[in-house]
């Protein structure tokens, strides 16, 4: 409730506003009543809701193809993931290799993270100050853009393994 009308806040002190005008009108000056053809209010009615459903379902569409490509990057992440776990060449199973894999990992998923957090304007550091090393936190702490340089990070290190 505290999120709404804080979003709607102006619009409904600019109607309560309006309301009270009209009424002081209405009650302190000698009006004529105002008669109003009943087309008018109800064509106008018409095409308000016709705009507004119109809006509604845009809103609706642009909000599910932004749900669709955020699943396809979840999804490509984890697909990446399975990728590097199979196709990294350890067939001594070291304990580099698990750690590289496990570094990787780590770092998919602090992009994510970082992305989700940059798409919503909010501080990307914070979710992933608890996934990354240290190291690699001051690593992306200092690019510009949060996302590209764990991207950056994952494969400098990748072909450092290869």
């Amino acid at each position: 409730m505290k999120y709404v009308l804080g979003k709607i806040k102006l619009e409904l002190f600019l109607v309560i506003l309006y309301a009270i005008i009209f009424e002081v009108f209405n009650t302190y000056y000698d009006n004529e009543a105002i008669n109003i053809p009943i087309a008018i209010p109800t064509i106008v009615g018409t095409i308000i809701s016709l705009l507004l459903a119109f809006k509604s379902n845009q809103a609706y569409d642009r909000w599910w193809e932004a749900r669709i490509v955020w699943g396809a990057i979840v999804n490509d992440s984890r697909t990446l993931m399975r990728q590097v776990i199979t196709f990294y060449k350890d067939p001594d199973f070291s304990v580099e290799a698990n750690d590289f894999k496990e570094n990787f990992a780590k770092r998919q998923v602090a992009w994510c993270y970082s992305l989700s957090q940059s798409l919503r304007e909010k501080d990307p550091y914070k979710p992933i100050k608890k996934i990354l090393n240290e190291n690699d936190f001051q690593y992306v702490k200092k690019a510009q853009t949060r996302a590209q340089c764990n991207i950056n990070a994952s494969f400098k290190r990748f072909e450092k393994s290869l």
